[in-house]
């Protein structure tokens, strides 16, 4: 019988759900309940989609059978039963990797907390914490210098993201994990999970200084560094109330200075950008109440840089300052926050003329003057806009 029909039976009466627990229990009913590998089947993919409804139909026959349970004895049961599932994950993590194995879990860990309400999937969270050695791996890295126990720091990341994180579409119930996560350390812990968890990585490690000394060459390559990133701040800003929009933004802070050295501007800039109008705003509108105009004049050249590195338009730029500029109290601010973008494109100009080997150099500068060209055609054209053919 397979195991869809054993989850079916169990909710058709009390009598026949005893017996299938029963059956569950035993030895031969173990061997029948882990998944396996399909036969004859060589390619990885279908392997991988053969374990994954396995476990999401073995997640809902655990759930349709302990449905009486307390949710403390629930959770009990569904951790001696993993347990006895040893062998599935040494095979799994043989054919396909410890990351889709743990990938696996969490699909049989989603689909019995389904239709859970928070306060149980919280308790189911603790108990998940409680039983594994992630409290303790978790506190190890946070209170380490970054970089200095680089397996544990892949290992916690690989863990959060497939079990819990990678496990929703739904942004939400994500936001819903990731408050589980880090709302329990401070802010710059809080930033440090958030890079740790969908910050740049390699095989072997974490890459914690990376966008303190280099810059995406391309969109695409900015996306696989930061879009990750972005995204678990909109979630964090629009899809749950655990942080407050101050919070929000005192984690982007933390964030770019989680490594080492703080990183460079066009970084903040790139990340800022996939994070959208609402949180740039805000971000920028915070350093102009404080009055840090020259981080602002500095931001806005390098979105200029950034904008026309991916070929966006810059008329975005051009709304964002327009906001930031409503925000400000005087004129004499607004003032001051125009001076400063000029001359930081002076500044930056006069640097990359002075650095690198000549074709890094050229190409740069070019990006630059063109970054700033784009910037001047656009303030032109809403300048005289009154005088242009519409």
């Amino acid at each position: 019988m397979k195991v869809e029909d054993l989850s079916i039976l169990t909710i058709t009466s009390k009598l026949m759900r005893n017996t299938v627990e029963q059956y569950r229990t035993t030895r031969k009913g173990i061997t029948r309940l882990t998944p396996a590998a399909p036969s004859s089947v060589n390619d990885v993919t279908l392997i991988q989609n053969s374990y994954i409804k396995q476990f999401r139909v073995l997640g809902l026959f655990m759930k349709r059978s302990t449905c009486l349970y307390t949710t403390r004895d629930r959770l009990k049961i569904y951790e001696l039963f993993l347990h006895k599932l040893d062998s599935a994950r040494i095979e799994l993590c043989r054919l396909c990797g410890k990351g889709f194995a743990l990938y696996c879990y969490g699909r049989f860990i989603s689909t019995v907390l389904a239709g859970w309400d928070n306060q149980e999937c919280s308790r189911a969270f603790s108990s998940i914490h409680a039983s594994s050695a992630v409290t303790k791996n978790t506190d190890t890295v946070l209170r380490s210098f970054c970089g200095q126990h680089p397996r544990s720091e892949k290992n916690l990341r690989t863990f959060l993201r497939k079990v819990f994180l990678d496990q929703y579409a739904n942004l939400t119930d994500r936001g819903f994990w990731l408050s589980k996560i880090l709302k329990p350390w401070p802010m710059v812990h809080q930033a440090k999970l958030l890079y740790l968890m969908y910050g740049p990585v390699c095989e072997e490690a974490i890459l914690w200084d990376l966008l303190s000394y280099t810059t995406p060459a391309s969109l695409g390559q900015a996306i696989r560094y930061q879009h990750d990133l972005a995204e678990a701040i909109q979630i964090m800003y629009a899809r749950t109330s655990d942080w407050t929009e101050d919070d929000v933004l005192s984690i982007v802070d933390e964030l770019t200075s989680v490594a080492e050295s703080d990183w460079l501007a066009e970084n903040l800039a790139s990340l800022l950008l996939f994070c959208g109008n609402t949180i740039t705003v805000k971000y920028m509108g915070s350093r102009a109440i404080n009055g840090r105009m020259h981080e602002l004049g500095n931001l806005v050249a390098s979105f200029s840089v950034v904008i026309t590195k991916f070929g966006y338009s810059t008329s975005w730029l051009i709304d964002v300052m327009q906001q930031v500029l409503e925000i400000m109290d005087n004129a004499k601010d607004r003032l001051s926050f125009l001076s400063h973008i000029s001359s930081t494109f002076k500044e930056v100009l006069t640097e990359v003329a002075d650095s690198g080997d000549d074709s890094q150099r050229d190409s740069e500068f070019m990006l630059v003057l063109d970054a700033q060209v784009e910037f001047s055609k656009e303030i032109l054209s809403l300048a005289f806009k009154h005088m242009l053919p519409s």
